[in-house]
């Protein structure tokens, strides 16, 4: 993932504590489209549920 924000922003690493950022792919896999915020409430929903166990780093 890249992240390019218009302004400089100290706290850019708070971006990616809780709720952190997930793949979209794992999400629509697991609970279907993302069109809209019920969608994303679904996403959410199953990473709280499910923490995935892989690191990216």
């Amino acid at each position: 993932m890249t992240a390019k924000l218009s302004q400089p922003y100290a706290d850019w690493k708070g971006l990616f504590v809780p709720p952190r950022i997930y793949p979209a792919h794992i999400a629509k896999k697991e609970v279907g489209p993302l069109d809209n915020e019920a969608d994303l409430a679904k996403a959410m929903d199953y990473f709280g549920e499910t923490v995935p166990t892989w690191s990216a780093g």
